[in-house]
């Protein structure tokens, strides 16, 4: 059976294009209308056959994962990327932020900067043979 998360629109900070803060460069998994709960459902369901090994995310512990993404932004097909994986059970307690966040790699930022897809929906999906995907549309 297939996994699958969705978020629209991409806000502009998901999206890496400038606001009053700082750019992130990561993808909160937020509720964003999933049935899932998210604060556990990336961590035990969606990634729990990944490797899961203790870092560090600034001066905060986290656990992290690395994976193999095949990626696709708005139809085309831009290759397999690796991309870090972090949870912290305990991120929740500041205003219910999600605990489990996608952090882009380098080619990925670099497709965010090229063009603006802030409004856009993002996508990630695991599928039947276990490989993972993340889409923009």
């Amino acid at each position: 059976m297939a996994l699958r998360w969705h978020k629209k629109p991409l806000s502009r900070t998901d999206a890496q294009q400038p606001t009053r803060g700082y750019r992130v460069p990561y993808l909160r998994f937020t509720k964003s209308k999933n049935p899932q709960n998210v604060q556990i459902w990336f961590r035990n369901t969606f990634f729990a056959g990944m490797v899961w090994t203790n870092g560090f995310f600034g001066n905060h512990a986290v656990e992290e994962t690395s994976v193999r993404f095949r990626v696709t932004i708005l139809g085309v097909f831009k290759g397999n990327r690796m991309m870090k994986i972090t949870h912290d059970s305990n991120r929740c307690r500041n205003h219910n932020t999600p605990n489990t966040w996608l952090h882009y790699d380098d080619a990925t930022l670099a497709d965010f900067a090229a063009q603006n897809l802030a409004g856009r929906a993002a996508e990630v999906l695991l599928d039947i043979n276990g490989n993972y995907h993340f889409n923009i549309s």
